[in-house]
């Protein structure tokens, strides 16, 4: 059984396997579309297996706020707001870790003025340091 929770309000359609396999075999545009969606979740779940295998935990988080600035980030002056709130259960989950070991790297990351976080709303203030501080 597969779940999945919306992080913002979505419109949604479900088509049972056998539906969607006739869809696919009636239109080549669609095969192509799934085996697109396939392809990517695939590299995404080898990306994600190898990071948790081979890097700490301090650069899962730091290349998880660089992936999310690079696929939810909204350019505002100088910094790059996360258009889509993460709590820090959320950020914990996502990179393997404990709540409330990302609540202390997230104070840290804020007091050097390399990121905001406010009621689950984050802003990269400094995107070159918090990539340089994986190096």
């Amino acid at each position: 059984m597969w779940t999945s929770v919306a992080v913002e309000r979505s419109e949604l359609t479900f088509l049972p396997g056998a539906a969607l396999r006739r869809l696919a075999l009636e239109s080549s545009s669609i095969a192509v579309a799934l085996l697109d969606a396939l392809a990517f979740k695939a590299r995404c779940y080898s990306a994600m297996a190898q990071m948790l295998g081979t890097r700490s935990v301090t650069e899962r988080l730091h290349r998880l706020l660089i992936f999310l600035s690079h696929i939810y980030g909204v350019k505002r002056g100088n910094e790059i707001v996360i258009g889509t709130q993460f709590t820090h259960g959320d950020l914990a989950n996502l990179i393997g870790s404990t709540r409330q070991w990302v609540t202390v790297q997230l104070a840290r990351l804020q007091e050097e003025r390399i990121i905001r976080y406010d009621r689950a709303m984050i802003s990269i203030l400094d995107l070159a340091s918090l990539d340089q501080e994986m190096n």
